[in-house]
């Protein structure tokens, strides 16, 4: 071994480290020859011992690199520690030219792997409390195992999932929130804990139709407030649609193009209504029934004239419409009058004067 090379003291980033955890590795290596050279170069770490030499190797890095005459090269390299049986780490560099071992040195505890430590873990168990069948308790994250241990500290999120035909009573238990109603809650692992969620059975729910009669039946359609349980909120002629009891319902009537509403009758509020929105009569306690009454509009006559129009109408954007009558506040115009009078006679002809008159205004 020629040794013409100078392996400093190899520097890591942190000299207390944890099990998986990045390190790096600095080594100054000096070459002692007057020409360039490329160099092999390996960094081995191994265990350390409490005895001469090393311990076990756990992993070596190599790679090439060129030297000037007496140039210095730091040597980096990343290290991902791992637990060992010991926490001390030793060092050991390698130079090879020519594939033949030319320098060689070993450093001992570089840097060191404190052991992984043991985590505080806790227990979360869970029960449910009320009717059994009625849900259950989703968690996020899962424990680490299947005993349910947490580490201690972990704020688990929790969700209660209700089945068909049940309620969510209250959460119970050691919860955050204990006594809470909503859904979702948290338990936080500082301690073995037990969370309760109670579940309870749905009261049923009484329904009640309403049917809705159109005449006539082309006349138009009825729409609900509130909309019906079962059924889409579109009623024609016939339409039967449930309403939770004790419900008050509005009805409104929409006529479709040709006709205009006239009426509701049957169960409506006041019996008859000519009101487009109305409510039925009181609460939804028994089968109800409603009937909305339309009539055909005329619909105006074509024309390109007011000659072409009835009497009263006049001809505007090619249909007959309603002439307007004037302003309750305008009076209407003056009409000229121009009375022939009788003035004397001459010559045996009639001398005629025109004589013009404007009608004096009444007061009213």
């Amino acid at each position: 071994m020629s040794n013409d090379f100078m392996i400093q003291r190899p520097v890591p980033s942190k000299t207390q480290a944890v099990p998986w955890e990045n390190i790096s590795l600095i080594v100054p290596i000096t070459s002692k020859l007057s020409s360039t050279v490329s160099a092999f170069i390996k960094i081995i770490i191994y265990e350390g011992s409490i005895w001469p030499g090393h311990g076990t190797k756990i992993v070596d890095y190599s790679g090439w690199i060129t030297f000037a005459p007496y140039q210095t090269h730091n040597v980096f390299t990343w290290h991902l520690t791992v637990e060992g049986t010991i926490d001390r780490r030793d060092v050991g560099v390698e130079v090879y030219v020519n594939n033949k071992l030319n320098t060689s040195a070993e450093f001992d505890d570089v840097f060191f792997v404190e052991a992984e430590p043991v985590p505080d873990l806790k227990v979360l168990a869970f029960e449910i409390l009320g009717e059994k069948a009625g849900g259950s308790i989703a968690f996020n994250p899962p424990p680490i195992d299947f005993e349910g241990h947490y580490i201690k500290g972990t704020v688990v999120n929790l969700t209660a999932l209700v089945n068909p035909g049940f309620a969510f009573i209250k959460w119970r238990g050691e919860v955050d929130n204990p006594l809470s109603t909503s859904l979702y809650n948290t338990v936080t692992m500082s301690e073995n804990r037990l969370v309760k969620a109670e579940f309870g059975l749905v009261e049923v729910e009484k329904f009640w139709p309403l049917e809705v009669d159109i005449t006539p039946a082309e006349g138009g359609y009825v729409t609900t407030s509130p909309p019906p349980a079962d059924i889409t909120n579109y009623f024609t002629d016939g339409t039967i649609g449930k309403f939770l009891e004790d419900t008050r319902v509005q009805v409104t009537a929409h006529p479709n193009a040709g006709y205009e509403f006239l009426k509701w009758s049957d169960e409506i509020q006041g019996g008859v209504s000519y009101n487009p929105t109305e409510w039925v009569s009181g609460v939804m306690d028994e089968h109800k029934a409603v009937k909305a009454h339309f009539r055909e509009v005329e619909i105006p006559p074509e024309c390109a004239i007011d000659a072409d129009c009835p009497i009263g109408y006049v001809c505007q954007n090619g249909v007959c419409v309603l002439e307007k009558p004037p302003p309750d506040d305008e009076e209407p115009p003056e009409k000229k009058e121009f009375p022939w009078l009788p003035v004397a006679l001459i010559g045996g002809g009639a001398l005629v004067a025109i004589v013009a008159t404007r009608p004096k205004k009444t007061k009213s």
